[in-house]
């Protein structure tokens, strides 16, 4: 026999200052997530004089020992980055290597990939 439960699953979301907090026990930096329990944090757009960054939103998966504080951040290689764009050297390319496409499009081949332009 099925069941269907209407639920919502609620995350722990809160500020980066908020979670940096060391002054509660059991809260903030000092929380200790659930084994497999996801602690979301907003990092708000900071403007330094001409330049902003985005928001971001960063998070760290629970072992249920560790607080917050101690765990390491959730990362993830960026699989939609070519190899030559992670490079510290970048290559640079000349306007006699663009062709040109049935649709006008500039065509740069980089190699493994191809760049519309």
């Amino acid at each position: 026999m099925e069941h269907l439960l209407n639920s919502r699953i609620q995350l722990k979301y809160d500020t980066l200052e908020n979670w940096s907090k060391t002054d509660v026990a059991g809260k903030g930096a000092n929380l200790v997530l659930k084994s497999g329990e996801l602690g979301i944090v907003y990092v708000p757009a900071v403007t330094t004089g001409t330049t902003t960054t985005a928001p971001t939103v960063l998070f760290k998966v629970g072992d249920g020992t560790h607080t917050f504080a101690v765990l390491p951040w959730a990362s993830a290689l960026a699989s939609d980055v070519y190899p030559w764009a992670k490079a510290a050297t970048k290559p640079i390319y000349s306007v006699n290597e663009l062709t040109q496409d049935s649709d006008d499009t500039l065509v740069l081949d980089c190699g493994s990939s191809t760049i519309n332009i």
